[in-house]
């Protein structure tokens, strides 16, 4: 009974260390969307300005719309995801996740995280898309990844 208690203790850990790894992407991914949509209205921006000014008009350093966009990714972490709503359908898909499923999508959003700063904006926001995805897809139907059969030859 304990060592059934203890996995249980164990997989509700890697569940919520799961969706802290999602929510760290979320808000880094909503950085990253909104220096992508700085860079496209400052590209597009035509400002008249005298020339001893133009020196102090730096728009690209400016980072109010990635706060923007960070705060409004952790207001729909926090409210959506942090929800009892949402915790209790962790809890009750608690037995149908595998903890090394669990550690898999852990590692795969650090390996994103990590792996996409040399590379452009876009490949950054593709691929914070894509774990994010997967990883939520996880955290609420598991049971579409256990139904999942891999045929060999």
């Amino acid at each position: 009974m304990s060592g059934k208690k203890e996995n249980l203790g164990m997989r509700s850990k890697l569940v919520y260390g799961q969706l802290l790894a999602f929510g760290f992407l979320l808000t880094i991914g909503a950085w990253t969307a909104g220096t992508f949509v700085k860079m496209y209205l400052v590209e597009r921006m035509v400002v008249d300005l005298y020339p001893w000014a133009a020196g102090y008009f730096n728009p690209h350093m400016s980072k109010l719309v990635n706060y923007c966009f960070t705060c409004a990714a952790f207001a729909i972490f926090y409210f959506i995801f942090l929800s009892d709503a949402f915790i209790n359908l962790l809890k009750s898909k608690m037995n149908t996740y595998r903890p090394a499923a669990n550690i898999f999508f852990i590692v795969l959003i650090t390996t994103v995280l990590l792996a996409s700063k040399p590379f452009g904006i876009v490949f950054q926001l593709v691929s914070f898309l894509a774990a994010g995805i997967c990883s939520l897809l996880y955290l609420c139907f598991p049971e579409l990844f256990l139904k999942a059969r891999f045929r060999h030859g």
